[in-house]
């Protein structure tokens, strides 16, 4: 009987370590958290890697940080955009820990959109226990123009059926001033 028990012990152990060799997988494809303007943008959306790209437009002036990340794809004459994210926020005015409600959408607010679903911040002001936004800002540098760190959220379609969970979310960037 032991040995069963040692043994049912044994795969449960396996089959966490395969959980988590999953989930390290996704975050290593993420760029590292840097703070020298790496030019960087990067979280994981439900647990998968938000593919690493440069934003593709950034800017910080008096306490509003913009961040926007879109791919967008050709068919000889429209474009299509297959992914995009936007994080906007009006309140990150030095470096350090930021819980902004989703309750001042219309300052602070962001979108992730896919081909077939967008998610944003304006459908889910009652949504609970995650109506926040987490931004950590672990550097804001106006002389060099850089502003980074990290964030995470979690955001609904606008039937409040399907949700985008950003985790490990990190950015390094140079912005325009």
């Amino acid at each position: 009987m032991s040995q069963l028990k040692l043994l049912l012990l044994l795969v449960s152990f396996s089959c966490l370590s395969l959980h988590c060799k999953k989930g390290e997988d996704e975050i290593n494809k993420l760029p590292p958290a840097t703070s020298y303007g790496a030019g960087t943008f990067g979280c994981l959306i439900n647990g998968k890697a938000w593919p690493l790209r440069t934003p593709s437009e950034a800017h910080y002036h008096d306490g509003i940080l913009y961040i926007s990340s879109t791919i967008v794809t050709f068919d000889g004459i429209n474009p299509t955009v297959e992914e995009a994210m936007t994080l906007t926020t009006n309140k990150i005015h030095k470096p350090g820990q930021y819980f902004i409600s989703y309750k001042n959408f219309s300052d602070d607010w962001c979108v992730i959109m896919d081909k077939t679903t967008a998610y944003d911040s304006g459908s889910q002001t009652n949504q609970e226990p995650e109506n926040y936004f987490y931004y950590n800002i672990t550097r804001l540098d106006s002389i060099n123009h850089i502003v980074s760190g990290t964030f995470s959220f979690a955001l609904f379609d606008a039937f409040g059926t399907s949700s985008a969970r950003v985790s490990d979310g990190r950015f390094d960037i140079k912005y325009a001033p």
